[in-house]
């Protein structure tokens, strides 16, 4: 597993606006290097049990908080689900449209 590809991690932080509101912001977390796989609708049928387009599954080396959106090549996915396996995180990702 070759985790040769550059991606950016983000959080999502909730301000109030002063007129009782709230607004969401993202906050940079780090870049770390990940093995991402895309995932075709075929796969994610079988796996998921439901098909979204433009899929795609990111693998990192260690441990890292709750993750709200990642950017690979200058494009923004929502993470779906993170999972800690052994020395590993995993992230199923869905392009965000937002």
């Amino acid at each position: 597993m070759r985790f040769d590809k550059q991606i950016q991690l983000f959080v999502l932080e909730e301000h109030q606006d002063g007129l009782g509101g709230h607004i969401e912001s993202e906050r940079f977390i780090c870049f770390r290097y990940a093995n991402i796989e895309e995932l075709s609708l075929e796969t994610t049928m079988k796996i998921y049990g439901e098909a979204i387009t433009q899929n795609a599954k990111a693998i990192i080396l260690g441990s890292i908080q709750k993750i709200d959106k990642i950017k690979i090549d200058e494009v923004k996915y929502k993470v779906i689900s993170q999972t800690k396996i052994k020395n590993k995180t995993s992230f199923f990702l869905e392009v965000d449209n937002d």
